[in-house]
């Protein structure tokens, strides 16, 4: 089914981004700018294998000297709100298709290509950028499939036709990691400072065909045997998720299940300072239940 964008959140300080029901369109989107269009999918919706069509254009960029520079993501799913530099800063996770102008030869090349960002990198891994045209649509199929190498790939199908019958070229990224994403972008500005290089353009009829795991995640605080009472469901609070179990390798040793959950604490319902939370209850052996549900 084709997102509704109207149901989508619009972060635009200085009202460059116009969003209709199919269709975020962008004017000048400067890469300093926190600038995005997003919805809250819930934590971990994006977990495993998943494929995304949607429609680009770039009907225009700004770049004054001979820089190869990303300019805007076209799309991105992340475990955290913001431009890619609040994920960055916030040592999060993210996926995305990169645009960018490449003026390093002296003819400005409009470029696309494929992102990452975890936990711990400290910084991103970047595939390839290949050229695209301007004033152009192009039709891409979005790919994350987990069963290739250690953590997966994702591919970017880049088509001429709406029904992507006619493959212009595809990207490859190897990930770094199995992330649990919960947020979905329509586009998204880098968020650091870089004068004088703009973004203009639109995604548009973005359809996430996805089996997406969605988690229930809760806590026994009070160890009375059920999940029933205030706070124990914290699923709205979770940001990632993550879990290991079972042997790396056939015939080596089994290795202890780990279970990691990173939590929102804004409201500081997990410090110890907070009157009327759960901090008192933050204590060993209490159980915790994930569970999940798979959709199509």
């Amino acid at each position: 089914m084709i997102e509704d964008f109207s149901s989508y959140t619009e972060v635009d300080p200085n009202s460059r981004i116009t969003k209709a029901t199919r269709k975020v369109e962008w004017t000048a989107i400067v890469r300093a700018e926190d600038a995005f269009v997003y919805k809250d999918k819930t934590a971990g919706f994006f977990s495993g294998d998943f494929t995304h069509y949607l429609t680009i254009n770039t009907t225009d960029l700004t770049i004054p000297q001979d820089v190869a520079t990303i300019l805007v993501h076209c799309w991105a799913v992340t475990t955290v709100i913001g431009s890619r530099q609040d994920v960055l800063d916030a040592d999060e996770d993210l996926l995305g298709v990169y645009l960018r102008l490449n003026k390093m030869s002296g003819t400005a090349l409009l470029q696309i290509g494929l992102v990452e960002t975890y936990v711990g990198l400290g910084g991103t891994n970047e595939g390839t950028a290949s050229t695209i045209t301007k004033d152009t649509a192009y039709y891409l199929k979005i790919v994350r499939d987990e069963s290739v190498g250690t953590f997966g790939a994702l591919y970017c199908y880049v088509y001429s036709d709406a029904s992507r019958t006619t493959l212009v070229l595809t990207k490859t990224l190897t990930l770094g990691k199995k992330s649990n994403l919960r947020y979905i972008y329509a586009m998204q500005s880098l968020g650091f400072a870089s004068a004088g290089k703009d973004h203009s353009g639109y995604t548009e009829d973005l359809e996430l065909n996805v089996a997406t795991t969605v988690y229930k995640i809760e806590c026994d605080w009070d160890n009375d045997g059920d999940f029933l009472d205030a706070n124990e469901d914290i699923t709205a609070d979770v940001k990632s998720i993550s879990y290991s179990r079972g042997k790396d390798e056939e015939l080596g040793k089994a290795n202890p299940g780990t279970l990691e959950i990173r939590v929102n604490n804004s409201d500081g319902k997990y410090s110890p300072t907070k009157s009327g939370g759960i901090f008192t209850n933050l204590l060993p052996k209490r159980v915790i239940k994930v569970r999940y549900i798979i959709t199509d």
